[in-house]
């Protein structure tokens, strides 16, 4: 199992390399339709950390920290500086679905992907306002199973 930190800046590296980019608030969505992709087809988590249900769709704590200094804007990447963040360390069937969410939501921003997040009910049972709450990934993995 690969860290939510991994994950992050190899999303960010793939999508910097296609000349789109992320900024943080789709890169926190990206990361959790990830996670609902492990845990419907190989039936467990991509990476252990939490996803915590916010105003702004999902929170994982440590990605929102390691980005945070971009603010709103496009995360960079330069492989002359972090060449190692595509070494992924996953099966090529992992990367293969890991990319595969990746592309299939590129076309949306990140207040798209809010609002599909907030429709579903993962969120939608977890979420209250001013509170900090972890979205289980049982209810991740029964709603995208259905």
């Amino acid at each position: 199992m690969i860290t939510a930190i991994d994950l992050a800046r190899y999303v960010v590296a793939t999508t910097n390399k296609i000349d789109h980019g992320v900024n943080l608030l789709k890169l926190q969505q990206i990361l959790y339709f990830i996670q609902a992709e492990f845990l419907t087809v190989f039936d467990r988590p991509c990476f252990c950390d939490f996803i915590e249900a916010r105003k702004l769709g999902i929170r994982i704590n440590s990605v929102y920290l390691e980005f945070l200094g971009h603010g709103a804007g496009r995360i960079w990447y330069w492989e002359n500086y972090h060449p190692e963040w595509m070494n992924l360390k996953v099966t090529p069937d992992e990367k293969y679905h890991i990319d595969r969410v990746i592309c299939e939501l590129l076309p949306y921003s990140g207040s798209d992907l809010v609002r599909i997040v907030q429709s579903q009910d993962p969120w939608k049972k977890t979420y209250k306002e001013g509170q900090r709450r972890i979205i289980p990934n049982t209810l991740i993995k029964e709603f995208f199973d259905d």
